[in-house]
């Protein structure tokens, strides 16, 4: 008897079992699915088909809305440049139409203390690497509108760039002696002493 046409040579058993070797080598695991589409929220990710048939109008509608916000309140124009503006925009699209902004007492109360939480946090995970690798004091004198001649002290390490304080040396005699005594505050704050091997703390 002929065999019938597109049947396999190879009994049932191992028919199926290929068979279904097949299918699960064809799957795509879905970790490597997310990998192509990425959430919306990211920079780089697929543009949802909303996002995609906006029309020009309608986009020109929200840039006005920013623009009324940013006129009426007096915002600086170079705040659009801000590394944290874009990422408000994905946040506030994450959420969606029905997000309401913050309140004035919750930006100014309660907000302003979890970003000031937030930041002891990230200096106190700084300190912990200055006292183990080291670190470099820097120093940035600059004159603001008010004729006021200011020095601003940072410390840098490979793990970031931390600002300590700012202090008006309008009155005072800008020479080495009084840097000096400045930058050796600024060292007992920090906490560096020195260590084995160490010849100086510059």
């Amino acid at each position: 008897m002929d065999e019938e046409i597109g049947s396999s040579s190879l009994p049932k058993s191992q028919a199926s079992d290929a068979y279904h070797e097949g299918l699960h080598k064809g799957k795509r695991k879905k970790d490597d699915i997310d990998n192509f589409f990425a959430p919306r929220t990211k920079p780089g990710s697929q543009p949802s088909l909303k996002s995609v048939m906006a029309s020009k109008e309608a986009i020109h509608h929200a840039n006005l809305a920013v623009w009324r916000w940013f006129y009426d309140s007096c915002i600086p124009f170079n705040a659009i440049n801000s590394a944290f503006a874009q990422k408000a925009v994905y946040a506030i699209a994450a959420i969606g139409p029905d997000y309401k902004l913050p309140s004035y007492h919750k930006l100014r109360v309660n907000l302003l203390q979890d970003c000031k939480e937030e930041c002891k946090l990230l200096i106190d995970s700084y300190r912990r690497s200055w006292k183990e690798i080291g670190c470099t004091l820097m120093a940035d004198g600059w004159t603001d509108n008010r004729n006021r001649t200011l020095i601003n002290f940072l410390v840098y390490c490979p793990r970031g760039v931390a600002f300590l304080k700012s202090v008006d040396a309008s009155d005072i005699t800008k020479d080495a002696k009084t840097l000096c005594s400045l930058f050796c505050e600024v060292v007992e704050w920090v906490g560096l002493r020195k260590k084995e091997g160490w010849k100086e703390i510059i």
